[in-house]
């Protein structure tokens, strides 16, 4: 039998940095750890607040082999031990508490580039305990914009709660966000423990999908959707805005053109016209152009981003159907015998791939256009 290769990589914390040696015979070179908070791309260690624990990963090479390996490295807090944690969802990263709750605040004050995180965090405290916060100079809660913890990532955040009151930090609105939505769980349940705490997320992407091209779901749902996936922190709100009945053998036994009678929708406003004046947008339920757009724009205020998927070029009955001269006729899934393949834009076809790039240009060019720049826009390529 083989022996299994495994060198071994000592690690060491030198003035803040790690040193690593790796075994006789190998190169070692340093990918990344699981939480940069902890341990930085230049090795450089950021002391948490209690004690820690990061996993860095290696690539080792010797001669022709190639090994990844999983190094767990401990790291001493400010603090030592960090103890029972606040209960909020999810668990904050690190925690060290002083003793002592802080049961009610009054007022606030806030940096200009964190004033849309305040006033929502402002809007959801007097959802939760009936308290409408005022502004003060002399406030009891203070969120400030502070570059120093950029290494916390974006949506990284540092709450001290200390002598009645509560100081936020965070060096991007989104951090703010998540740090009001804390400020908000504990106020919910009693009020703020004295003490620090510093969070930042395991996953850059936290989410779900909810399919709104088979079955409608209004604005108004959707925008519930986000206040709530906003208060657990969850980032991503990625909704499919088109798709049909997928069983077209169901409606394909006298005539392939009846599978155009089969469900279908695209849930959003549409310019485009077939040459009897037709267009793709579903009659049962759609949102306007405008209404999208400023709910893309909301959500970010959330700190929930939106990914918009309609689906092309399969599952695209609600254009095939008004676009008949696109699709793809006479054909069958190979895996599902008797299923046309009606529902598919046929991409063959160069006339088809500029009529789906016209789909896609309608809400992604211009001076104001339906999806912003910064939006991840999603084009499901699955067929079946």
């Amino acid at each position: 039998m083989k022996k299994k290769l495994n060198p071994k990589i000592n690690l060491t914390v030198v003035n803040n940095t790690v040193q690593f040696r790796v075994s006789d015979g190998w190169d070692a070179e340093f990918i990344g750890a699981d939480f940069p908070q902890l341990v930085d791309d230049a090795l450089q260690v950021h002391t948490p607040i209690c004690d820690s624990e990061a996993v860095l990963s290696f690539r080792c090479k010797n001669g022709s082999n190639v090994i990844e390996k999983d190094c767990k490295l401990r790291i001493k807090g400010a603090y030592g031990a960090s103890g029972k944690k606040p209960n909020i969802l999810p668990e904050p990263a690190q925690w060290h508490a002083a003793g002592g709750v802080l049961q009610s605040i009054c007022t606030f004050a806030c940096d200009s580039a964190l004033r849309d995180a305040a006033a929502d965090f402002v809007q959801d405290f007097a959802l939760l305990t009936g308290v409408s916060l005022t502004e003060s100079a002399h406030a009891d809660l203070t969120f400030s914009a502070d570059s120093r913890l950029a290494y916390l990532g974006e949506e990284g955040y540092e709450i001290e709660c200390k002598n009645n009151r509560i100081h936020v930090k965070a060096c991007a609105a989104v951090g703010a966000i998540w740090a009001g939505k804390t400020v908000c769980q504990l106020f919910a349940q009693g009020g703020f423990p004295n003490g620090i705490l510093r969070d930042y997320p395991k996953y850059p992407v936290r989410g779900f999908m909810l399919d709104a091209g088979r079955k409608p779901v209004s604005m108004d749902t959707l925008r519930e959707i986000v206040n709530t996936m906003s208060f657990y922190k969850m980032n991503d709100f990625q909704i499919h805005l088109s798709d049909n009945y997928i069983w077209l053998e169901d409606y394909a036994q006298h005539s392939e053109a009846d599978t155009y009678n089969a469900y279908q929708a695209f849930r959003l406003e549409s310019n485009l016209r077939n040459k009897n004046g037709e267009s793709p947008t579903a009659k049962d339920y759609s949102y306007t152009k405008a209404e999208f757009r400023e709910f893309i724009r909301w959500a970010k205020t959330k700190g929930v981003h939106i990914t918009p998927e309609i689906d092309v070029p399969a599952h695209a009955l609600a254009f095939t159907k008004v676009f008949p001269e696109f699709a793809v006729t006479g054909e069958v899934s190979s895996p599902m015998d008797k299923r046309p393949l009606t529902d598919h834009i046929n991409i063959a076809d160069p006339a088809a791939v500029t009529f789906v790039k016209r789909i896609f240009d309608e809400y992604i060019q211009g001076e104001n256009p339906v999806f912003p720049e910064d939006t991840v826009i999603l084009s499901v390529q699955m067929s079946f």
